[in-house]
């Protein structure tokens, strides 16, 4: 069991970690189109899976 309970704590970190990086880069997205829409969607376009929710 504490092995169990060890690896759900690894995950839920892991998952706060993602949604906070996902914020993050919705932030920095949002900004970047504000400021240059071509690289913006450069950017897009070439890393769509990482860019996309």
């Amino acid at each position: 069991i504490p092995h169990l309970i060890e690896n759900n704590s690894f995950l839920f970190r892991m998952n706060v970690v993602l949604k906070i990086n996902t914020q993050c880069l919705h932030s920095v997205n949002e900004k970047l189109n504000d400021r240059n829409e071509k690289l913006f969607y450069r950017l897009l376009t070439e890393n769509v899976e990482e860019m996309m929710p």
